[in-house]
């Protein structure tokens, strides 16, 4: 049974494309996620909500980082970005900004990754979220214009904020309020962030 057949709605059979589709990549199945995402392009323009379009075009990325087309995955990572944080997704624009500075790292770009992982504290700002995530990315940009930042650190940043966005009080948009705990106490923080 196709996706289609189980989901009438546009904008979930989109989704669940998206899905799809990135399921099959993040499980190192990239032929499956190649089948999937002419289909997935088509039920995202149909959609009617921009932001499975920007999701689809982050996955797409990562597709063609791991088929080393490194300038398309990088497009696509900044065209995922812009479009989130069009959509005041500040959360995932600010991930991808992480993922932007990973890229650039691995592709031995030390200056230009410093530059996105400092750019991820003012994505995120801009929309009042929760103040942990924002102390996270600060740190993280403190230690990136020390000329520190390395994969790893980028990593737990993104698990942490991950982490967060699970936590009942909201993510976006100012989710947090007053009795947010100023201990840390919605999850662990990653390493180096204690």
């Amino acid at each position: 049974m196709k996706v289609a057949e189980l989901v009438s709605d546009a904008y979930l059979t989109a989704c669940a494309h998206e899905g799809l589709v990135g399921a099959y990549a993040f499980s190192g199945q990239t032929e499956e996620a190649l089948r999937g995402l002419s289909a997935a392009r088509g039920y995202c323009a149909r959609a009617g909500d921009p932001t499975v379009t920007y999701q689809l075009q982050w996955v797409e990325a990562f597709i063609a980082q791991q088929q080393g087309k490194l300038e398309f995955a990088e497009e696509r990572l900044l065209a995922a970005r812009s479009g989130f944080v069009a959509t005041g997704e500040s959360l995932l624009a600010s991930t991808v900004e992480l993922d932007l500075a990973e890229f650039c790292l691995t592709q031995e770009r030390d200056s230009e990754a410093v530059n996105y992982a400092l750019g991820a504290v003012p994505i995120f700002e801009q929309f009042g979220n929760h103040p942990e995530a924002v102390a996270a990315l600060a740190l993280l940009s403190n230690i990136a214009g020390e000329r520190e930042i390395n994969v790893k650190l980028i990593q737990a940043v993104r698990s942490y904020l991950a982490q967060l966005a699970q936590h009942p009080m909201g993510f976006r948009n100012g989710g947090s309020d007053s009795s947010d705990p100023p201990d840390g106490s919605y999850g662990t923080s990653p390493v180096g962030l204690q």
